[in-house]
């Protein structure tokens, strides 16, 4: 007794385990003070320097390219990097000119406008290129390279935080997520790296071909990788969202292409509603080629514009804004599945995959417990119906329904859908190993997902679809066969550990796995009586507690119902009944009687035979 309590303990001490991405980074930021406050695994403090240091990064790159330069560039130097004025500059040069037949000096006077090409990668510096770097140095000592970093910074910070502002209001269970804030200051990093790499490449390659022009690379940068990657990790709201930040960005990274904020703007739009409904990774490339059909009707626009549509340089606006579509696709197919590992992050495209059923953890479900494997389908299509009655996901419902049962495949003997005869393993136990052997289900259900590597709103699932609810059949048969001089049975004994449903999707597959187990006790179902029966089960699950922390409403729980009588009703189909004719005649014996005693019994596993459901509520707990 006292090795089956502890194995009780046990199960019950098994929790969610932390996401491993922050167990990972917890000790490098170990040497910051205390814990402000604890979420997942890093301080407040952290996220604060992790803010901080993902705003320098982002202020360094897109301060401006004369930062790079130095006034020790002599004549005959090569020029490492494109070079442009960095505002409207006037030059004085002294030259030596013979006037009357003796030399005098006189000032030449010019003006150079911002934004122009002072020198191109690879140019040698010549005599008349002095002036122009000497002005631009003292231009930037007299305006402090210090405070031009400074307000730079202040104005991502500016960008950035109304960015937060919006994720608190609309998304706060997002901004209260330290590692999705992480992730997606990652991502925005990340797009203005590539972005800024991009245009130097890019340059250079425009610098070697002397009729391309160099604002004609403007279309090629890959702007609009960041909306693309946070709408497929997130939602499109976020998406949206941040395709406004990321191009306002790209103003400052590229502030002589007065139309590139816009270029951007358009891009980032469309590559989220591109990838809105996109379930297959070579979707992105669809994704992408839309992208490149945006970027030309916006270079179409631009050139218009101003006037160069029908000149040499109209022809390479079109290709460089096609292939900036396509880097967007590429670069975002060769990354997603790093950030989808490092993060933790379930997307449709991974969902994709777990819903083969060839997967070898379904195939070994159907294998060793094909009964419990015809009930994860069985509840699959209850599960989504539901999900896409509330607005959940039905993808992620159908397949947590896929995947809840997968520990029965340990000891499937002892489950009654899968005993086959008149021998059940339970009539030689007694309740309380009983009860164990099917609570460690759940237990040996983590094990082998996690042993899988399924993602961790599937493994969430499998504690959770049980919640804490009671073992009525074995409880009551404890109660019966309890020594009138021992003490009392412990009812929590015959609970499962839990948690209880922490999402929607949790507790619908919990309704749907007790209607689904409950429908088999109906013989000649109609319409009334299924209805009846599904009400019963949803009353008896909230009135148990179990829907607690789900944040499911009372609005949901009836449209719930609904889609369960629809789906039910649809099954259970009217069968065409011939005159005088019944199985029996057939096979010598009633399927009745074995039907109904078998669904009897599988409902007295899960508790709710014989309204065991209706007086779970009524037992003190602890």
């Amino acid at each position: 007794m006292a090795d089956m309590r502890e194995r009780l303990e046990r199960a019950r001490g098994e929790r969610q385990e932390k996401p491993r991405f922050s167990q990972a980074i917890k000790p490098a930021f170990s040497f910051f003070g205390k814990d402000i406050k604890n979420l997942f695994g890093i301080t407040a403090l952290q996220i604060l320097l992790l803010t901080v240091f993902l705003l320098g990064i982002i202020t360094y790159m897109l301060a401006p390219t004369i930062l790079y330069f130095h006034t020790e560039l002599k004549v005959g130097d090569t020029a490492t990097w494109t070079l442009k004025a960095p505002t409207d500059l006037e030059i004085e040069d002294t030259r030596t000119a013979e006037e009357g037949g003796s030399s005098a000096l006189h000032p030449i006077y010019y003006k150079i406008k911002r934004g122009e090409i002072i020198l191109k990668r690879g140019d040698r510096i010549t005599e008349d290129h002095l002036p122009i770097l000497e002005k631009i140095a003292r231009y930037q000592r007299k305006n402090s390279v210090t405070q031009m970093l400074s307000g730079l910074f202040l104005i991502v910070l500016i960008i950035i935080y109304i960015f937060y502002l919006d994720l608190k209001r609309y998304k706060p269970s997002i901004a209260k997520d330290p590692i999705k804030l992480s992730l997606l200051g990652i991502i925005i990093t990340t797009t203005i790296l590539i972005s800024k790499l991009s245009y130097f490449l890019l340059g250079a390659f425009a610098d070697r071909f002397y009729n391309i022009d160099i604002s004609t690379i403007m279309f090629a940068i890959p702007a609009a990788i960041g909306a693309m990657f946070i709408t497929i990790l997130f939602d499109i709201h976020i998406g949206l969202i941040s395709s406004t930040i990321i191009a306002l960005l790209m103003g400052l990274l590229i502030p002589e292409e007065r139309f590139f904020v816009i270029y951007a703007f358009i891009g980032g739009i469309v590559a989220s509603l591109s990838v809105l409904h996109c379930k297959k990774r070579t979707g992105l490339l669809r994704a992408g080629l839309f992208i490149g059909l945006a970027n030309i009707l916006m270079a179409v626009a631009i050139d218009l514009y101003e006037a160069k549509l029908f000149t040499p340089t109209g022809p390479f606006d079109m290709v460089f804004a096609v292939s900036g579509g396509l880097i967007v696709s590429l670069v975002v197919s060769g990354l997603l599945p790093l950030f989808e590992s490092l993060f933790e992050v379930t997307t449709d495209f991974k969902l994709m995959e777990l819903l083969d059923m060839n997967q070898p953890i379904l195939k070994d479900l159907l294998l060793t417990a094909p009964g419990t494997y015809y009930h994860s389908i069985m509840i699959s299509s209850l599960a989504e119906s539901a999900a896409e009655a509330i607005s959940a996901n039905p993808l992620l419902t159908r397949i947590c329904a896929y995947y809840h049962d997968i520990g029965k495949t340990k000891k499937p003997e002892y489950f009654i859908e899968n005993q086959i005869g008149p021998v059940n393993r339970h009539d030689k136990l007694s309740p309380h190993m009983s009860s164990l052997i099917l609570i460690s289900h759940v237990k040996d259900g983590v094990e082998l997902a996690r042993e899988h590597r399924l993602p961790k709103p599937v493994i969430d699932i499998i504690p959770q679809h049980h919640g804490t609810r009671l073992i009525n059949y074995f409880y009551d048969k404890a109660k019966k066969n309890r020594d009138p001089g021992l003490a009392p049975v412990n009812e929590e004994e015959f609970r499962y550990p839990g948690p209880k449903p922490q999402s929607k999707i949790a507790a619908i597959i919990m309704l749907a796995d007790a209607v689904e187990a409950a429908s088999r006790t109906l013989i000649s179902p109609s319409l009334a009586r299924v209805s009846g029966l599904v009400n019963r089960i949803v009353n008896d699950v909230y009135l148990d507690g179990q829907l607690d922390e789900s944040d499911l409403t009372l609005k949901d729980l009836r449209r719930i119902s609904d889609s369960f009588v629809r789906v039910l009703t649809g099954i259970f189909h009217h069968r065409i009944e011939y005159p005088g004719a019944t199985f029996s005649d057939y096979w010598g014996f009633d399927f009745g009687d074995l039907d109904k005693k078998s669904a009897e019994e599988d409902q007295d596993k899960h508790g709710l035979h014989k309204g065991a459901g209706r007086k779970d509520h009524a037992k003190p707990r602890s």
